[in-house]
C-alpha cells in the first residue's frame, strides 16, 4: 500500500512539474496593421488597425494587448488625434473616421502608429506605423 501511495505521489508531482513548465513558456507575437485614407471633394475617410499575431520568430513575448493611434493633418495642421486599444485574445483593434472641410483643396496626410503591450508592463511599447499623404 506504501508503494502504491509514494507511485502516485511521484505522478502527481510530476504532473505538476509539467504543468508548471507549459505555463511558463513564452509565446512570441509578430505586430500586424495595415491603413487606408480616401479623401473626397470636401473631406476624407481614414481607418487603421493593430493586431498581433503569434509566430514561433515574433519579436514581442507575452502580448497582453495592442493600440492603434491615427493621427490625421489637414493643410500641415493636426486635425485629428485619435486611438484604440484592444487587451482580449486574438489582438486586433480596428479605429475609423472621417474628417471635413470648408474649403475643395487640401492635402491630407495619415501617420498610423502601432503599440503592443507585453506581459505585466503597465505602457504599450511602439511596434511599427505608417504615413500616406493625398490631396483633392
Amino acid at each position: 500500500m506504501k508503494k502504491k501511495s509514494i507511485v502516485v505521489s511521484i505522478l502527481v508531482i510530476a504532473l505538476l512539474f509539467l504543468t508548471g513548465i507549459t505555463c511558463l513558456a513564452t509565446t512570441y507575437y509578430v505586430s500586424t496593421g495595415t491603413q487606408s485614407l480616401d479623401v473626397y471633394g470636401y473631406g476624407c475617410d481614414f481607418s487603421g488597425t493593430a493586431g498581433a499575431e503569434i509566430a514561433s520568430n515574433g519579436a514581442w513575448p507575452d502580448v497582453t494587448g495592442v493600440k492603434v493611434r491615427i493621427i490625421v493633418y489637414k493643410n500641415g495642421l493636426k486635425d485629428v488625434d485619435t486611438s484604440a486599444t484592444d487587451t482580449t485574445s486574438p489582438y486586433s483593434v480596428t479605429k475609423t473616421g472621417s474628417c471635413s472641410s470648408s474649403t475643395y483643396s487640401n492635402v491630407w496626410k495619415l501617420t498610423t502608429t502601432h503599440y503592443v503591450k507585453c506581459g505585466a508592463e503597465s505602457y504599450y511599447t511602439a511596434s511599427g506605423g505608417f504615413e500616406e499623404t493625398q490631396s483633392n
